[in-house]
Order: C-alpha cells, then sequence, then structure tokens
C-alpha cells in the first residue's frame, strides 16, 4: 500500500471517529511507524509502496484512537503494541500513546546485549508484555503494588504471549521497593495526573480508578518517589509523563544522577517521554 494511500485511509478513519486534531494524528503515526521500521529515517515519497507490517501498526494506532463506552474496555481485549491485552477495572487502560514508549525502549534496547528490565508500576502488563515481544533476549520483570493487577497480567501472559513466559516474572512491589537485584533498565508509566483534573475524569477514563491516576498535587508524586530508587539500580531509566511535566521529571532526573537526559515527543507533538542515563 501506497504512503499517501494510508494517510487518506487515516485521515478517513479519524474523521469518523471524532477525534481531535485528525490530520495531525494521521500523520504522527505514519511518522512514528516509519521512524521505528526504518531506523529513524521517514521518508517523504508520496508513492513509497509501505510493507505489510507497517501497514498494519498503522491502522491499529488509528483504531485505538476511536472512542468507546468505557465498559467495552473490560468486556475484550485491546491492540497493544503488536499484542492483545485483556484490561482491568483495578488498573489503567493501555493506551496507544504508551505504545511509543514502548517502541522508544525497543528502539534503544535492541542490538544490545540482553539483560533484566523492570517495568514499574505494570497494572496489566501491556508495557512490560510489549516490549518482551519486542526485545526476545531480555528478562522483564512487571511490579505493581495490587495483586488484581498482577493476576490479569499473568492471565495476559499465558494467554496471549505463552512462548515468553520463561522471561516474564510479575512482583508485588511499591515502586522498586522490593526489587533487590541490579537491572539493565527500568520503565515506567506510573500516575501523573493532578490530584484537582481527577474530579472531571470523562469518557473513558471515567472507568478508571483514581489510585491509577492520581499523580498528587502537582503529578509527580510518584515519579519523584521511584527516581532516586531507579538511580541506585540501574544506569537507565524511561519514563512516560503528562503533557507539561517532561522539563520538570528531567530536572528530577538529572538531580538523582542521571548525566544525560533525553526527551522525546508523543503523536500529538507533546513532550511526553524522558529518558536518562547514568554512565
Amino acid at each position: 500500500m501506497k504512503l499517501e494511500a494510508l494517510l487518506n485511509e487515516s485521515l478517513e478513519r479519524l474523521h469518523e471517529f471524532h477525534v481531535d486534531s485528525p490530520v495531525l494524528q494521521a500523520e504522527s503515526s505514519l511518522v512514528h511507524v516509519l521512524s521505528c521500521s526504518r531506523g529513524g529515517m521517514v521518508p517523504e515519497d508520496t508513492e513509497l509502496e509501505l510493507e505489510a507490517d507497517e501497514v498494519k501498526r498503522v491502522r491499529d494506532l488509528v483504531a485505538s484512537r476511536q472512542e468507546k463506552k468505557p465498559v467495552e474496555y473490560f468486556r475484550e481485549p485491546v491492540n497493544f503494541g503488536g499484542i492483545q491485552v485483556s484490561c482491568s477495572p483495578k488498573a489503567c487502560i493501555p493506551r496507544s500513546d504508551s505504545e511509543v514508549l514502548v517502541d522508544l525502549t525497543i528502539c534503544e534496547l535492541q542490538g544490545k546485549p540482553g539483560g533484566t528490565l523492570v517495568d514499574v508500576g505494570t497494572g496489566v502488563g501491556a508495557i512490560a508484555l510489549a516490549i518482551a515481544n519486542g526485545l526476545p533476549n531480555w528478562h522483564v520483570i512487571g511490579t505493581d503494588i495490587t495483586m488484581g493487577c498482577l493476576m490479569v497480567a499473568h492471565q495476559n501472559t499465558q494467554k496471549y504471549l505463552p512462548e515468553a513466559s520463561d522471561r516474564i516474572s510479575w512482583e508485588v512491589s511499591d515502586l522498586l521497593a522490593q526489587i533487590d537485584e541490579q537491572v539493565e533498565c527500568v520503565v515506567g508509566n506510573l500516575p501523573y495526573v493532578r490530584s484537582e483534573f481527577l474530579e472531571r475524569k470523562e469518557g473513558e477514563h471515567s472507568a478508571e480508578p483514581d489510585g491509577a491516576l492520581n499523580g498528587g498535587e502537582d503529578g509527580l508524586e510518584f515519579i519523584r518517589r521511584v527516581i532516586p530508587q531507579a538511580v541506585e539500580m540501574s544506569p537507565r531509566l524511561f519514563l512516560e509523563a503528562g503533557p507539561l511535566q517532561a522539563e520538570a521529571v528531567a530536572d528530577l532526573m538529572q538531580q538523582a544522577g542521571y548525566d544525560r537526559i533525553e526527551v522525546f515527543k508523543d503523536f500529538q507533538a507533546r513532550e511526553r517521554f524522558v529518558f536518562g542515563y547514568k554512565t
């Protein structure tokens, strides 16, 4: 399928879904998929013939923007990062924005010697499973303080990614407090919504528990706690943050001891992903 045809198809579907900024979201979905699959180079040729897996990934991203009633997220699995995962009312619903975190992580670690990666605050395990699927030589640990979430995460492993079950484990832990080993990377999408905004939850967010969203007064409560834990055990910390939070998160990482910081944008060109490295 040609690039221009896929862009037009994506625009048509996004208009049908009544999403905000359909042109930006269609273009950013294409840019994101192609930049990952083609080593960071985004072709400008609208007649470019795309690979079948690239077309599927773009279509999956576009489909994920469709508005759904909250209850629908708990009736059937959702597509996330090239796999399926079942959801739970005890955790956040996996969203396409977090697929950027997964893809950036895979792009960063591919080709490096395998090691152990921790997905902190894993919920139903979507990020952990998608990373494990993309990095077959890595061991992945998902941590969460809620046993119910980890039970769903375990079920998701057995049902949707059984071939990786021998290198995925789930640990009950308050962030990283119960992890007592050195690891090569910590990844996390922790609660970052400011408390004052939770009273205005709408749509799909209204189905989610406040505890899975509430990041405290400034939205950084959990991020502020996890950074000093991570710097003691890992040379890499990759975090998703809320819009307008990236600069504050980068400052916290630098203060804790991460000496190289990179910031990446989401599908709507907002700085949302902060990667810290300790050399």
